[in-house]
């Protein structure tokens, strides 16, 4: 069973097996039905763990099919990580592919799978389950997804989701024996191997046929079952995430890409622990610090939890001191947010770090599209109306608590009062970088007042408020003074800042009503870290 006095052959199927004499014959009888020539293969068969059975069964497949190229190494520590290592190690086939123990390869998965395959290339067939109950054939989403894309050959950084499990690929040995798999994982070895791929320059390419499927056997026992327990479902979990996490790929590459989609798919276990023991969320961001990954999706846990909203229109667009104050003020607030923001016509600068650095308190980000140009009231009235309309969707489903706005932008605060209006109890807190009424660099801004429902409605709540002699020359200084004045707080940067926009207005009953519910501070903000090597 061990012809190593043979020449090399086109493919290895390396199969990993434990206890699994009785089993292994499904897959070793459709290897020997194989239509590819069998003197192309050879099946490498991994015995990780009691040998008790296995002598027998395989001497009797050898037998019952003397063409099949069969051998096998047996070892005694346990594991299907070690096994295919071992497997790897001392296969002689160009290529490589994997099977396991308990599956079967319909006739020409071997023959259509090596014609396709080269050594710049991951081959991808199609994938079926069988029911271990009934024998019954089940399509599978990989399957469907192989079928539709059949005799396609594309980058495989773009194809994140073949790279999740071993079966139904063939791959370049020379590619293969690079990687290891990492025997100290308890699950998602194959996950983390295959991400390997990621660092070479691969295609991929689909091919499939009726009678070419990788039929995995489906039952009780297997590890996509164990899916209750918070080993399984978060420490194990952990554990990928951290070698996921320290792949070696440009940040910011299509590889990286694939890699944080990865990442997210294996965090979401730990989001479906939670659903089921919600009161376990101290436990599980516990968890989350101890393992020290950088670039966890942090805001995978705060699906549904914002208790605040905030109204930020410039989020996520600049870099500059307004912008990273913003970004503090949000992390500092330490609430779960709903952030709403206006998305600008044509290309505009991104931060790149902003929802990476808000990452642990941002729930949901959502950007609507407004007029963006020199109408200042225009301007300020759309994304008032929308994004007040938007909240009070939100907030329909579940209220929010309190409510966060922050200008240079006027249109954060007009929206923040038009909510704070039409809801009361939500505490409001506004915050100003400088004046409205002026530039950063003290020139004023021109704005005539243009007379609408939203501009309508602020005048009538600062007269309600007993401010109607209250002069308001510009569609910026109404902003301002309804902010100011219907607020539950309101912070300044500076109290120099502060004493100079309240002088501003000339008003000692409104001086006297800013300073009882203002606060004045210096942001501790030093500026936006450098990218992550």
């Amino acid at each position: 069973m061990n012809p190593v006095t043979l020449p090399p052959v086109a493919l290895s199927v390396i199969i990993p097996t434990y206890r699994g004499a009785e089993r292994i014959e499904g897959a070793l009888s459709s290897l020997a039905s194989q239509t590819l020539d069998a003197t192309m293969f050879e099946v490498v068969v991994i015995v990780n763990g009691p040998r008790e059975g296995y002598v027998e069964a395989l001497e009797g497949m050898a037998e019952r099919h003397p063409g099949l190229r069969l051998r096998v190494e047996f070892s005694d520590r346990t594991g299907a990580s070690h096994a295919r290592n071992i497997g790897l190690a001392i296969s002689s086939g160009r290529y490589v592919t994997f099977v396991d123990d308990d599956d079967w390869l319909q006739p020409r998965f071997l023959e259509l799978g090596l014609a396709a395959a080269g050594v710049d290339r991951v081959v991808v067939l199609p994938l079926i389950d069988q029911l271990m109950d009934t024998d019954e054939l089940r399509p599978s989403p990989y399957g469907t997804q192989t079928r539709a894309a059949d005799a396609q050959v594309v980058p495989l950084a773009t194809q994140h989701w073949i790279l999740m499990f071993n079966a139904c690929k063939i791959l370049p040995r020379d590619v293969a024996v690079q990687i290891r798999y990492d025997e100290d994982l308890r699950s998602g070895e194959d996950l983390v191997y295959f991400s390997h791929l990621l660092a070479h320059e691969l295609l991929v390419a689909f091919t499939y046929g009726d009678d070419a499927h990788y039929v995995r056997r489906v039952r009780a026992g297997s590890i996509s079952r164990q899916n209750t327990s918070f080993d399984f479902l978060v420490t194990q979990r952990l554990a990928c995430i951290q070698r996921l996490d320290g792949l070696d790929l440009p940040v910011g590459s299509v590889a990286d890409d694939s890699r944080m989609l990865m990442i997210r798919s294996q965090a979401n276990s730990l989001v479906r622990w939670l659903d089921g023991n919600p009161e376990g969320r101290a436990r599980v961001m516990a968890a989350v610090n101890r393992a020290n990954i950088q670039r966890f999706p942090r805001g995978l846990f705060n699906k549904g939890q914002a208790e605040e909203l905030a109204f930020l229109p410039t989020f996520g667009l600049q870099t500059d001191a307004d912008a990273a104050g913003e970004l503090e003020t949000l992390v500092a607030r330490g609430a779960v947010v709903d952030v709403i923001s206006a998305v600008p016509p044509g290309p505009h600068p991104q931060n790149p770090h902003a929802l990476v650095l808000v990452a642990d308190v941002l729930d949901t980000h959502t950007g609507l599209a407004v007029p963006w140009g020199e109408d200042v009231s225009e301007c300020v009235t759309a994304f008032a109306l929308s994004a007040a309309r938007t909240a009070a969707r939100r907030h329909g489903r579940k209220p929010y608590r309190s409510l966060y706005s922050r200008a240079p932008w006027a249109s954060s605060h007009a929206a923040g009062a038009l909510f704070k209006l039409d809801h009361w109890p939500i505490v409001w807190t506004a915050e100003f970088s400088h004046s409205l009424r002026t530039t950063p660099e003290g020139a004023k801004r021109p704005s005539p007042i243009v007379w609408d429902d939203v501009t309508a409605t602020f005048r009538a709540a600062i007269d309600a408020r007993g401010f109607e002699a209250l002069r308001i020359p510009t569609t910026f200084a109404l902003i301002e003074a309804v902010t100011v004045i219907v607020a539950d707080e309101v912070v300044f940067p500076t109290p120099h800042i502060r004493d100079e926009m309240l002088a501003a207005w000339g008003d000692s009953g409104l001086t006297e009503l800013v300073m009882a519910k203002s606060t004045a501070r210096t942001p501790r903000w030093q500026g936006y870290p450098s990218p992550a090597p």
